[in-house]
């Protein structure tokens, strides 16, 4: 019985299923066991509860993952989520229904160029008076 098999993460198949067989074989005899099998026995215990601990937290790990992925995949708001029930889209009220959740997007969105305008027209605003004080600094300097 090769006890450095053992100590390999994860232990190769084959010679784990071989040890395996040599310890059944040890088992199923009448005599007493010998003490590599006894050793064998209580390493292949440790690596097993090892092992079966490591499977759990990976499990709890996919299972969080898996919760956060369907998580992101819901939608909770707009033209989906006011059709879900309805089942024939070419009716009058379908077609209301979505363009008032289209609309009611529309509006929660911020409008990004009128923010740019507004910063664009402060900094005009302050850099002319900037000039006109360095051009009205520079009047006062020449007399």
């Amino acid at each position: 019985l090769d006890l450095l098999l053992l100590n390999s993460s994860p232990p190769d198949g084959t010679e784990l299923r071989i040890a395996n067989a040599l310890l059944h074989s040890e088992l199923n005899k009448k005599q007493p066991l010998l003490l590599p099998a006894k050793r064998y026995t209580k390493r292949i215990t440790y690596a097993l509860e090892t092992a079966q601990s490591e499977n759990a937290l990976l499990r709890k790990r996919l299972v969080d993952a898996e919760l956060l992925l369907q998580a992101r995949k819901q939608r909770k708001k707009g033209k989906r989520i006011a059709l879900k029930s309805k089942f024939v889209f070419s009716t009058q009220e379908v077609l209301e229904i979505a363009k008032q959740a289209e609309l009611e997007a529309a509006q929660k969105k911020p409008n990004k160029n009128a923010k740019q305008r507004a910063k664009d027209i402060l900094f005009e605003e302050v850099e002319k008076e900037a000039l006109e004080t360095i051009s009205s600094d520079s009047d006062s300097d020449c007399i």
